[in-house]
């Protein structure tokens, strides 16, 4: 009889013997995973959780560390701003002490235009200098500072404290609060 002509209902055998099998073992060790996955599923949850939490934490740390980081240079750039034209500033500074001399040496004579146009000059560069951050500070009579000050000499003076500065050779500047010239000063002794 020809395999066409069969019944359908009918199963037909299988002609290869070495057909697979299921091995009862396999299913056994697969049922028992099974049984033991509700279990392990708590502590991988529990190790992803604590893994995550690191990694936010090292992500945290590293954008705090670049906020940092961008606050310090912006600082820097700041200050490197503001100082910048410090050498040039404290080159102009003797025009300010010439211009001073020559409206004392001028002083006293006839030539008023000549005086009122030297303190005139003087002003506008004072200006100048203010507009950039700066001041010149008082130094007569103060209490010696050797941030501030540089001593020359000293001298005995009555009635003067020990350490107080008696007379100024050449002001100081300070450019936004630091100083950039100390005052030449005499101390007294």
């Amino acid at each position: 009889m020809s395999p066409f002509n069969q019944d359908p209902v009918t199963p037909v055998p299988p002609t290869d013997a070495t057909e697979p099998t299921i091995d009862a073992t396999i299913i056994a060790s697969d049922q028992g995973e099974a049984s033991s996955a509700p279990d392990a599923l708590p502590s991988l949850e529990a190790q992803l959780a604590q893994e995550l939490a690191q990694e936010k934490d090292k992500a945290l740390r590293a954008w705090a560390e670049l906020e940092n980081y961008k606050r310090r240079k912006e600082a820097e750039f700041d200050t490197a701003k503001r100082y910048a034209i410090e050498q040039f500033i404290v080159s102009l500074l003797p025009l300010m002490d010439n211009f001073d001399r020559a409206i004392e040496s001028v002083g006293g004579g006839n030539d008023e235009g000549v005086v009122n146009g030297i303190q005139m000059i003087r002003k506008q560069l004072s200006d100048i200098l203010e507009k950039s951050g700066v001041t010149p500070f008082e130094s007569m009579g103060c209490p010696f500072e050797p941030n501030f000050h540089m001593a020359v000499s000293t001298e005995s003076r009555e009635g003067v404290a020990p350490n107080q500065v008696v007379q100024v050779f050449q002001n100081g500047y300070t450019m936004h609060g630091k100083v950039i010239r100390p005052a030449m000063v005499v101390v007294s002794s």
